[in-house]
């Protein structure tokens, strides 16, 4: 078949948005997103599709492991999912006689326009796979493989979630080298804790030193170990064979590195082309020196939302807009000059500790965005105070998960746990899952609607970090695998950083990020799981007692 050219020659595409909202796959599974994306790849090309778990089967996809070792849990997410070689090899296998890809490395930098390159090639017919180092772009947990449909002025179109990926965004995800960062909470529950075995695991783990991070996890102050990871950041071709985009791309030479000044990123940067709007109309406005650059991300926020420019008539009221969230910019400022207030923070035991100022640094970064009425000076109180009750809080010897109905006492965890009012109302009455200590105190609750859809979580800020959060979630995921529900979602602001890290670690993915009304001008992100990989996280909770 062959490609659809766009309206301009700035354009290509082989899918609709409309069609790729209606035809393309979404994953099936944990780590399965190359399998889905080959099986998108196969429909856009028109070739029949073979069981999604045929296709697992084709690209080789690996799954997490949950209780091993740190060794052994390391090296399972190394290599967890599968690589863009995994890819190819896999359409080999299912339709090797009907289609030919190809894969192009992007790391080191490359010396190649992507937005040229990527139309180029749909308006031959082809389709692609972008192979994304998330973490990198949105700070997820894990590495994506997204097939790519088409190509505009605005970015990257791809499915698995159907959106448009900026140039700037997705050239972080494809400019990144082979290393996942693994939350170091992750690695410190494991059992054994063998860190004089990660080094043995091969050359590159020596080069990392990986033995050494993981012997020095709550020492060194680090959130992450940093690991090989198996995948290579890139795009793989795919065409029909016969046709002359096969005999085009069989053809193809690798993409010269760059060898000229890296920060030369081209024409697909949009980010820079931009900057010119942004400078006037801070002029136009009449944007004070010392606000430009939170007038400068709220534009970029807008743009993002917009896909496009957003119109001066849009930002007349950006005062307003910085009054009810602010810009993530001034609030890392503060955090920068009072860094010896977060490095004073203190431990259960007294003693100072870096990952837990990181941890507190965090909580106050959310604060400070979304509790926009009082003075950063004021949330600084807080939070350290905040700290304070949490050092002196013992943690809970005992767990226990059960059905509640929302009231006082769930009003109260709300209120301490939201860094900000949430659009959430009075649930008064409303069915929950709750968590409570072995002294029937709570410690927090889950509040489930639309049958698979997390609408509220709130844990008391004084015990977080005590598994309540996973006790919680797992208990309604397995509460949802029960009833025969397979998957489950919810949405987060973009900025509430430990709620994002939080879910990550549990496994959710992000989707897609979205700007519903009741948000702020940040937006936020929707996140999807499969129920059955999150229960499995109830065996890491050894103080649990469920009685749902």
């Amino acid at each position: 078949m062959s490609g659809r050219d766009g309206k301009t020659d700035d354009e290509a595409f082989i899918w609709t948005k409309q069609q790729a909202r209606k035809m393309a796959k979404s994953q099936s599974g944990a780590s399965n997103c190359g399998a889905t994306a080959l099986l998108n790849v196969l429909l856009a090309l028109e070739v029949p599709l073979p069981p999604t778990e045929v296709a697992d089967k084709a690209v080789r996809t690996n799954q997490r492991k949950y209780g091993v070792s740190a060794s052994e849990y390391l090296a399972a997410r190394s290599i967890a999912g599968c690589t863009g070689e995994n890819i190819v090899e896999g359409c080999e296998k299912i339709a090797g006689d009907k289609v030919m890809s190809r894969f192009f490395a992007f790391y080191p930098s490359r010396t190649v326009n992507l937005h040229t390159w990527l139309a180029q090639w749909i308006r031959r017919g082809c389709c692609g796979v972008a192979t994304l180092n998330t973490q990198e772009m949105y700070g997820a947990d894990y590495w994506h493989h997204q097939m790519i449909y088409g190509v505009d002025t605005k970015g990257v179109h791809v499915t698995n979630g159907v959106e448009v990926l900026s140039f700037e965004e997705i050239q972080k995800g494809l400019v990144s080298p082979s290393v996942l960062k693994i939350d170091v909470d992750d690695v410190r529950r494991c059992r054994p804790f063998d860190p004089q075995s990660c080094d043995a695991l091969g050359e590159t783990w020596k080069t990392l030193k990986v033995s050494k991070q993981v012997s020095e996890i709550g020492t060194s102050g680090e959130s992450y170990v940093h690991i090989p990871a198996a995948y290579k950041a890139g795009i793989t071709l795919f065409a029909r064979k016969g046709t002359s985009a096969a005999a085009a791309l069989s053809e193809e030479t690798d993409l010269k590195l760059r060898g000229g000044d890296p920060s030369d990123m081209s024409s697909y940067q949009r980010a820079n082309e931009f900057q010119t709007d942004v400078e006037e109309l801070c002029g136009v406005l009449e944007v004070p020196t010392n606000q430009a650059a939170a007038f400068q991300e709220l534009y970029q926020a807008l743009a993002e939302e917009l896909s496009g420019k957003p119109s001066r008539s849009l930002l007349t009221d950006w005062e307003d807009h910085l009054k009810r969230a602010r810009a993530q910019v001034d609030v890392e400022s503060f955090i920068n000059t009072h860094e010896a207030d977060f490095r004073r923070t203190k431990t259960v035991n007294g003693a100072a500790d870096l990952r837990h100022a990181d941890m507190l640094r965090s909580r106050f970064r959310a604060c400070g965005i979304y509790s926009s009425s009082l003075s950063l000076e004021e949330l600084l109180k807080r939070c350290l105070e905040e700290n304070r009750e949490s050092s002196q809080q013992p943690r809970p010897s005992r767990i226990t998960t059960q059905n509640g109905v929302w009231g006082v006492e769930h009003a109260a965890i709300r209120k301490r746990s939201y860094p900000y009012v949430p659009a959430l109302g009075d649930s008064t009455g409303e069915a929950v899952i709750e968590a409570r200590d072995q002294n029937d105190q709570l410690l927090g609750y889950v509040i489930q609607t639309g049958g698979n859809y997390i609408f509220d979580l709130a844990v008391d800020p004084r015990v977080q970090g005590c598994a309540v959060g996973v006790a919680l979630v797992g208990t309604l995921a397995s509460s949802m695998q029960r009833n025969g529900v397979s998957t489950m979602c919810l949405d987060v602001r973009r900025c509430n950083e430990p709620a994002v890290r939080f879910y990550n670690r549990l496994g959710f993915r992000i989707v897609k990020k979205t700007f519903p009304p009741w948000y702020d001008w940040h937006g936020g992100f929707h996140l999807e799981a499969e129920t059955n990989a999150i229960a499995a996280h109830l065996e890491t909770v050894s103080i649990l007692e469920s009685k749902i």
